[in-house]
């Protein structure tokens, strides 16, 4: 596994999903109320729909999938919260590094 940095955590919100390609994979990073910052695959595990249109609640650090409602709990390694979703939403190590004026968000893939 390769760590990527991948964007400023200032453009990062807790109120949206936000999409990125990194070395051919598509994830999705969130922040938290409490300022973690997620990263996950862009497939929904039910049928690979795209995560990224997915409503995110920074309170309690769930994903709700916006095309059947599945919902996956973030700080629980991804874990199905609610089904139709059988399997936890594959997760990646994030790290955040101060440099010069920005901090930088950094994606183990």
């Amino acid at each position: 596994m390769t760590w990527f940095k991948v964007c400023i955590l200032s453009h990062l919100s807790d109120k949206k999903p936000k999409p990125f390609r990194i070395d051919g994979v598509s994830i999705v990073l969130v922040q938290s109320a409490q300022g973690d910052v997620f990263a996950f695959e862009n497939l929904c595990p039910h049928q690979e729909r795209p995560l990224e249109n997915g409503h995110w609640d920074p309170a309690n650090c769930e994903l709700t999938c916006a095309y059947h409602k599945a919902v996956f709990c973030l700080k629980n390694h991804g874990a199905v919260k609610k089904g139709p979703a059988a399997t936890a939403v594959p997760m990646y190590t994030t790290k955040l590094q101060p440099e010069s004026e920005h901090t930088w968000v950094f994606v183990n893939i």
